[in-house]
């Protein structure tokens, strides 16, 4: 978090400085973050809502296995997602989950992992 910045001007020439940044809490960070994958499965599930709402009101309705299967593996992976942020102890353990390396075969992969792909 930075201070306020300051200008000066001097001999035709205009500068800008800040004080002393105070780092975020790792709390704060980890909450961020959490919240992040809770909007990102949020929005993942909404696309199957309306497939609840209709066994709600329709009894002779059943939803598709692969949507409840999708359904619950993405509430599993923002839980483990979640569980992974919380055991950092650093900033760079944290940061450490967003980065990508490769894999023998070539893929891409992050220690965080990422969300089921869409079943529709």
């Amino acid at each position: 978090i930075n201070t306020n910045q300051s200008f000066n001007f001097a001999d035709g020439v205009a500068t800008s400085s800040f004080g002393t940044a105070t780092p975020i809490a790792l709390e704060v960070l980890k909450n961020k973050h959490k919240t992040i994958i809770k909007q990102e499965a949020s929005v993942l599930l909404e696309k199957t809502d309306w497939y609840n709402h209709k066994a709600l009101d329709d009894e002779t309705f059943t939803i598709p296995d692969n949507i409840k299967t999708y359904r619950t593996n993405v509430r599993a992976k923002s839980n483990e997602m979640e569980t992974k942020i919380d055991a950092c102890n650093t900033v760079d353990e944290l940061k450490s989950l967003y980065e990508y390396t490769e894999q023998d075969d070539g893929s891409f992969t992050r220690p965080l992992g990422e969300f089921p792909k869409e079943v529709l």
